[in-house]
């Protein structure tokens, strides 16, 4: 049985790995429609709007993760982009029915200050100068560069590193990347340490 996903929030609740997502006209025009949707400003198409972007995240290890696109002009202009499983059905090609959980972009209008009160971690990057319209071009381009989807390794905090890395900002280790060089930080001890017992063990040996 699949473990329930820590860091993603999904349609099913119970996703380790997922279709990756495709990117095409239909989808990105689809996109930024729904942008325009919550965001209801002309910012959004103008190429020189200046935007803040914020890492958000929950407090807990493996926390969901997305990117905060605010207006520089309206802290009331903003929408959150993260990455999103749900159940698809399609049909193959043996015309036979069947499930598929598969990876797409979440859109969602967010507010700054009710994220802060909601107690999520919420991390300013950086400000950047392009239109709405481009941001979410390079989310999904990142989106679809990440293939497959699994909740360890390729999941929502490495789709918000990645994004943040196509828009030129500073990026920052994922939770399972800390997690590596933790591991490998107890391993390291744990050799010099058995290493050295042997050491002083051999010597004991040696002055008898």
């Amino acid at each position: 049985m699949a473990n329930k996903c820590k860091c993603i929030q999904c349609t099913n609740n119970a996703c380790t790995t997922a279709r990756g997502f495709k990117l095409t006209k239909h989808n990105f025009e689809e996109t930024c429609e729904k942008v325009r949707e919550v965001v209801s400003s002309p910012a959004f198409d103008d190429d020189n709007s200046e935007w803040t972007i914020y890492r958000v995240r929950g407090s807990e290890w493996c926390a969901h993760s997305s990117l905060l696109i605010e207006s520089s002009a309206s802290e009331n202009v903003a929408f959150a982009i993260h990455l999103f499983v749900v159940n698809v059905t399609i049909i193959d090609e043996k015309s036979r029915r069947r499930t598929m959980a598969t990876v797409i972009p979440g859109i969602k209008k967010e507010n700054r200050q009710s994220l802060e009160k909601k107690n999520y971690m919420v991390e300013k990057i950086e400000k950047i100068q392009m239109s709405g319209k481009n941001i979410v071009y390079k989310g999904l381009q990142c989106l679809e560069g990440m293939g497959d989807y699994h909740y360890i390794t390729n999941n929502c905090q490495d789709f918000c590193e990645k994004f943040t890395k196509e828009l030129g900002l500073e990026t920052k280790m994922t939770d399972y990347q800390w997690m590596k060089v933790i591991g490998g930080a107890v391993f390291a001890i744990g050799a010099v340490t058995t290493a050295l017992l042997v050491g002083a063990k051999t010597m004991n040996k040696s002055k008898k």
